[in-house]
């Protein structure tokens, strides 16, 4: 069978004024073409940052200090920015744990469409629908309507939806999940979890889950265990970048029923938990319910 991915002897180190951090420290593994190989570990104990390594996205103060990453047998480490823009999102993709990471302030329609012409010569049509199937597939309610919104009137699980099938518009030959499924709410967690299995089963992608992505899936082939957990640092590495402050794009008015016809009653020391798919106006509610949402009508002697 096919070796996708193979590291060997990966070490990254974190160059910080209180010394050096073994961030990952000689960590090896391989992944066949189809397979799922999930890190499993306590946090702090350097999955996130055995991702990173791969994608290459370690800033300043850390860096790759030895090892070999091969990528269908050619070695990645050291390669220049402009060949790592050919890779990314074409050959490997990823999805983060904080779905912004993947996500910026232009209309969805516009990023995914984007993400395919970046590596494929393709109308934009044909493009569109693709990203429609894509949405689709992971169980994205209106995939039509979602392709004309934005992701800041998106609650964190339908964002998150759109950076999985952002992920899988190319059928990349790996993707890697940091702590995919945390994202979603309770119920919809297994059906992505399915239908993230089936898809890299059809296409022959493989997959590399971290966390709960991992314990949550049913038909993981190998388990991975960071045991040894690196020390703390202070420094928050930049791994999104920086997204303009004001970026002039048009938008469009609607009602959007966020919340409609709520009613329930807490008392005190009770416990009220609400669930319900992505998008379904729970984090709405609760802004409401704090005041940081202005709501639009309360029925009289309904709201205390």
């Amino acid at each position: 069978m096919n070796t996708v991915i193979q590291v060997d002897n990966l070490r990254t180190h974190l160059f910080t004024k209180a010394g050096v951090v073994k961030a990952v420290d000689n960590v090896s593994f391989s992944v066949a073409r189809g397979k799922i190989l999930g890190l499993v570990s306590k946090s702090g104990s350097r999955k996130s940052m055995t991702d990173y390594s791969i994608m290459s996205l370690i800033d300043a103060p850390g860096r790759i200090v030895g090892g070999k990453i091969l990528l269908n047998s050619d070695n990645v480490i050291g390669l220049k920015p402009q060949q790592w823009r050919g890779l990314r999102g074409n050959r490997i993709a990823s999805i983060f744990q904080d779905p912004m990471m993947t996500l910026n302030v232009l209309r969805i329609d516009t990023q995914m469409i984007e993400a395919i012409q970046a590596h494929e010569k393709i109308n934009k049509v044909n493009a569109r629908e693709r990203c429609r199937a894509a949405l689709a597939r992971v169980g994205m309610p209106s995939p039509d309507e979602r392709l004309n919104a934005y992701p800041h009137q998106f609650s964190v699980g339908i964002r998150q939806r759109v950076a999985i099938a952002t992920a899988i518009l190319n059928k990349p030959d790996l993707i890697i999940a940091d702590e995919t499924p945390t994202a979603l709410d309770v119920t919809i967690q297994g059906q992505i979890l399915f239908e993230m299995q089936k898809f890299f089963h059809e296409s022959g992608t493989a997959l590399i889950p971290s966390g709960c992505g991992a314990v949550g899936m049913s038909e993981v082939d190998y388990i991975l265990e960071l045991k040894n957990i690196s020390k703390r640092f202070i420094k928050k590495l930049d791994l999104a970048g920086k997204i303009p402050s004001a970026i002039g794009v048009g938008a469009r008015e609607e009602t959007v029923h966020a919340v409609d016809g709520v009613s329930l009653n807490v008392k005190r020391g009770e416990v009220v938990g609400l669930v319900g798919e992505s998008g379904c106006g729970k984090s709405t509610l609760g802004r409401v319910v704090v005041g940081i949402h202005p709501q639009t009508k309360v029925s009289a002697g309904e709201w205390a």
